[in-house]
């Protein structure tokens, strides 16, 4: 019995994300996310309002980008959340325009993301090879006033440990407009707590077994 609880403990401690989720929140227009690693699997939780979000890539060397912009597949999602990546001159040159993720482009399908358990609708996406540099992503809508996910990177990698991951799956689901509580819905959750409650009943049952078989001795 100790030694499956020690076991379950220590599953709990060690890294579990394959990506990094983060809920950000930019209060104006001067507010930029930085993207440390653009190429580790992460993904950016941001809520529009009033105007666009802003991220930074910084690069010494040349790396693969990949982008995709995502919405909550709610009723109020629009499906109209667009974006544009640019690369800023070195010196006294002109901005470059790398590319325009465009929502009317997008298909849009629906679906569901296994750590939170919550739907999503695919929007644009980007994926190229780039050099050294400094880059701006740009999220907006014409209203600017939109909840949207923009993932970035293909590498997975464990980043996180067990109870930061659940703490960041507690925001994700505030973000998407449900109760805090609702994160049991995650099998990251679920599975431990279901293991636990079953330990607990075999515990319970054994120890009720002992007291039945001393009081008929």
């Amino acid at each position: 019995m100790r030694i499956l609880l020690l076991s379950i403990l220590m599953l709990l401690a060690v890294p579990v994300s394959a990506f990094v989720p983060e809920v950000i929140v930019q209060k104006s227009l001067l507010d930029i996310t930085a993207i440390k690693d653009p190429v580790l699997a992460q993904t950016f939780y941001g809520d529009l309002v009033d105007f666009p979000h802003t991220y930074q890539i910084i690069a010494t060397e040349p790396f693969h980008l990949f982008l995709q912009i995502k919405v909550p597949d709610i009723e109020s999602s629009t499906n109209n959340i667009s974006g544009i990546i640019i690369k800023e001159p070195a010196g006294k040159g002109r901005v470059e325009e790398i590319a325009r993720l465009k929502g009317k482009d997008a298909s849009w399908e629906s679906t569901y993301e296994w750590l939170s358990m919550d739907a999503y609708r695919n929007g644009p996406s980007f994926e190229k090879d780039l050099g050294p540099g400094t880059y701006r992503i740009e999220v907006s809508t014409p209203d600017n006033r939109e909840k949207y996910v923009l993932v970035v990177g293909t590498r997975e990698e464990m980043a996180l440990g067990y109870f930061e991951t659940v703490r960041r799956l507690v925001d994700i689901k505030a973000f998407s407009g449900k109760s805090r509580l609702r994160v049991v819905e995650s099998p990251l959750v679920f599975v431990p707590l279901l293991s636990i409650g079953g330990l607990i009943t075999f515990w319970y049952r054994r120890r009720v077994s002992r007291l039945g078989s001393g009081i008929l001795k």
